[in-house]
């Protein structure tokens, strides 16, 4: 994981995906001033990981994942994934680490939106993760509304014969060219947090896209877009856009797009 500022979430992530099995953690921490690295290396104690501090905020994801993925392979792990804070994958049917271990190639973990209701709002704003209690489980094929489209997976990986881990995490470069698709594995992907939450981590992508003079405009397309609404004024309603009101709810529901999702009551 590369973490900045996520105090309401990195317990639970780390205490549930040791849960599923996860052996090792490697966590580089990017300037987190929230007291997220107060909280890992407390949990360090009982939990096995390595915590590197990243300094620069031109956020080379890319290049930090790789420095992580070496740090996991020099002590000894075999397999390897790179996810988000608000990000958790877990097994089917069984714990993620019984079908880790069938792994042949790598594999491709589909990733699916966890969204909220616009009458649970109180309810979420004293826990995000548990508020959230809905799936997009076929997402519409349109761009937005936003927390409703398709999301591109993350891959679980053999260390060995890495070669490198694109930006975003969505894919890599290894020895070995096949690819698999799991159907017995899903990561649940928690986007919305509180406006406040929100507001920060627009400007510290704000701040990291003044460095990236490189980088394609379509990267990060929609952090771009709600800073554009953020500099003219509408950026309170694109967030409460984010939570799914009672009427569409029914016919997301009836249509298949929306499931609920009781896995809340796994953290």
């Amino acid at each position: 994981m590369i973490v900045r500022d996520e105090a309401d979430v990195i317990e639970k992530n780390l205490r549930f995906h040791e849960s599923q099995g996860f052996d090792y953690f490697g966590i580089i921490d990017n300037l987190s001033t929230d007291g997220t690295r107060d909280i890992i290396e407390d949990l360090s104690k009982d939990i096995p990981m390595t915590i590197l501090s990243e300094e620069n905020t031109d956020y080379r994801q890319d290049v930090w994942a790789g420095r992580l993925a070496e740090c996991l392979s020099q002590r000894g792990i075999d397999l390897a994934i790179s996810l988000d804070a608000d990000e958790f994958i877990s097994g089917l049917g069984s714990t993620f680490k019984e079908i880790a271990d069938e792994l042949q190639c790598p594999l491709m973990c589909p990733r699916h939106n966890m969204v909220p209701l616009k009458a649970e709002f109180s309810e979420f704003a004293k826990n995000p993760l548990l508020a959230a209690r809905y799936r997009v489980a076929r997402p519409l094929s349109t761009q937005l509304p936003i927390m409703l489209r398709s999301m591109p997976g993350k891959m679980l990986f053999p260390l060995q014969g890495l070669r490198s881990i694109a930006r975003g995490n969505h894919s890599i470069e290894h020895e070995i060219g096949e690819r698999s698709v799991s159907d017995r594995a899903l990561i649940r992907h928690f986007p919305v947090r509180t406006y406040d939450h929100f507001l920060k981590k627009l400007e510290q992508a704000r701040a990291r896209f003044r460095q990236e003079q490189d980088a394609h405009q379509n990267t990060s397309w929609h952090i771009r877009r709600w800073l554009s609404l953020k500099d003219d004024g509408f950026i309170e309603n694109e967030y409460a856009s984010f939570f799914v009101g009672e009427n569409d709810m029914k016919m997301y529901l009836s249509d298949g797009t929306i499931v609920e999702d009781l896995f809340s009551n796994m953290l």
